[in-house]
């Protein structure tokens, strides 16, 4: 009976013995795939963002090229600053390989950057380089050229008379200035030009509210740029209301309301980023170039494409327009 007493008692160490080798082993093999891990922070991680899933999937593809785990997350909405102030916090905890993030507009948003690159972990930034001193080297399109496309555009289609309305989201936007800039550095050359800049925030009614007074104004502007989805909308429908088709109309990116309106010929032109491009070169240069990221900053310009009615059915613009990705 007692043999039997100290048989349990040596099996149940055994087993107790097992779990916290197990269990040890466990726990640093995530602590380990943590620090091996890179993490993608997007601006917005929603299924519906045509945008940033193909961002992702470019991300991803360069991830899995080099080996390496990665978490990506995100707000489901690109205006809750909250969830990515949550996000560079896990970030901090978790000391990953390296961060990818696009991040939004707001300064506790670069504070939490900055704190990242104080705890000497490598950051690239997407979509817009940083305006602070020692910014993370960043990936982005190259929005002073797509306000310059979309300057030569206007000034083309208007026999070089043009008469612009430009139509913003925020002033203090870094990459609606780059873009304005781009196309007022095309129009101030051109003789008998004329730009004015408004602002609607991410309203689709304020943009119809507007275009509709410019519609009403004397002389009528000519041309109208327009900077994101909501605005473009907003303004195609005053211009659907007014059946004028005769003031050229351009617009940024590619959502799929805009990619209707380029088919149905409201719009004229649309100035296309290539976010496929932006994911995987931003972890590209993370994985490649993580030892010097903290004393050389680098920016990697990505140029945009020029898509019209009659060339969006080419083979290269439909993959821009079309991208293919996981949902």
């Amino acid at each position: 009976m007692r043999n039997q007493r100290i048989i349990w008692w040596i099996a149940i160490l055994l087993v107790a013995g097992a779990l916290y080798i197990i269990s040890y082993f466990v726990w640093f093999t995530s602590a380990h795939e943590e620090e091996g891990t890179i993490m993608i922070i997007l601006k917005s991680n929603s299924p519906q963002s045509d945008f940033w899933q193909t961002v992702r999937s470019g991300a991803e593809e360069a991830a899995k090229e080099k080996g390496v785990q990665f978490l990506v997350s995100g707000p489901l909405d690109d205006t809750d600053i909250n969830s990515q102030l949550n996000a560079l916090q896990d970030a901090l905890t978790l000391k990953p390989r390296a961060v990818v993030i696009a991040p939004l507009n707001d300064q506790r948003v670069l504070n939490g950057i900055t704190r990242l690159q104080n705890a000497h972990i490598p950051v690239v930034v997407m979509d817009t380089p940083l305006p602070v001193n020692n910014a993370p080297s960043s990936v982005s399109s190259d929005h002073v050229q797509m306000g310059m496309q979309a300057g030569r555009m206007a000034a083309y289609q208007t026999n070089s008379a043009p008469y612009v309305a430009i139509i913003g989201d925020y002033q203090s936007s870094s990459i609606f200035k780059a873009r304005e800039q781009g196309i007022k550095q095309v129009l101030g050359a051109v003789a008998h030009s004329h730009t004015t800049t408004y602002y609607s925030g991410e309203s689709e009614q304020l943009a119809y509210v507007l275009t509709t007074k410019l519609l009403d104004e004397y002389p009528r502007p000519n041309a109208l740029i327009v900077m994101n989805e909501p605005i473009a909308v907003g303004a195609a429908r005053a211009l659907k209301e007014r059946h004028l088709d005769s003031m050229m109309f351009i617009a940024f990116d590619s959502s799929f309301y805009e990619i209707e309106l380029l088919e149905e010929k409201t719009l004229d032109a649309l100035i296309v980023q290539k976010p496929f491009n932006m994911g995987y070169l931003a972890v590209q240069k993370v994985l490649t170039d993580s030892n010097s990221l903290s004393s050389q900053h680098s920016i990697t310009m990505i140029p945009s494409t020029v898509i019209t009615p009659t060339t969006m059915y080419t083979p290269e613009n439909q993959k821009l327009l079309f991208p293919f990705y996981e949902k």
